[in-house]
C-alpha cells in the first residue's frame, strides 16, 4: 500500500492462500479516498497475478511492481502510463502467494524511483524522459532507501549498498 493526499493506493493478489483456487485472472491496483470512504478507481494489471509493492511519485503517478514488471498509473483515474518488463516471470508455474516479492522507494532529492523487481535492482526517473536502469552485475531483494541516499539491499547472504546518484 501507499498513501498520498488523503488517498490510499493498494495492490491485490488473485491468491487466497492455503491452496484456495484464484477467483480472478489478474491482480488490481486501486485508489481509496479516506475522506469519502469510497473507491476512486480500480484497474486490472493485465497478465499479472500479484502486485507486491506500490510507491507514489510526483507527476500524479503511482508505481506498482509485480514479480517481474513495473507499471505506472495516473493517480487521478488509474490510466496506465508506463509498463516495463524487468525479468520474465511465468505465473503458470508459480505455486501462488508470497509475503514479499518486490520493493519500491522514491527519493525526492534525486527524483529517482528505486526498486527490487524480479530479483533485479532498478532505478528510473518518474518525471521527464524515462531512463530505466537495471543493475546488471548483481541481484537483490529487500531494498531500502537510506537517509544517505544509498540504496541498501540483500544479495544472497550479504547486505550491500549502492549510491546511484552519479
Amino acid at each position: 500500500m501507499a498513501y498520498a493526499n488523503g488517498i490510499v493506493y493498494g495492490g491485490t493478489s488473485v491468491y487466497g492462500g492455503n491452496g484456495s483456487v484464484p477467483a480472478h485472472d489478474n491482480a488490481r491496483v486501486f485508489a481509496f479516498d479516506l475522506r469519502t470512504r469510497t473507491v476512486v478507481w480500480s484497474v486490472e494489471v493485465t497478465g499479472q497475478r500479484q502486485v507486491t509493492s506500490l510507491q507514489v511519485t510526483p507527476g500524479r503517478q503511482v508505481w506498482a511492481a509485480t514479480r517481474g514488471t513495473l507499471h505506472s498509473f495516473d493517480t487521478d483515474d488509474g490510466h496506465q502510463r508506463a509498463f516495463h518488463e524487468i525479468a520474465p516471470f511465468d505465473w503458470g508455474s508459480f505455486p501462488g502467494g508470497t509475503w514479499h516479492g518486490t520493493d519500491l522507494a522514491f527519493d525526492p532529492t534525486t527524483n529517482r524511483l528505486y526498486g527490487s523487481v524480479g530479483g533485479k535492482l532498478i532505478n528510473i526517473r518518474p518525471l521527464g524522459r524515462p531512463d530505466l536502469q537495471v543493475l546488471g552485475n548483481t541481484g537483490g531483494v529487500h531494498l531500502v532507501l537510506g537517509p544517505d541516499h544509498r540504496v541498501y539491499f540483500v544479495s544472497g547472504q550479504q547486505l550491500k549498498s549502492i549510491d546511484w546518484r552519479g
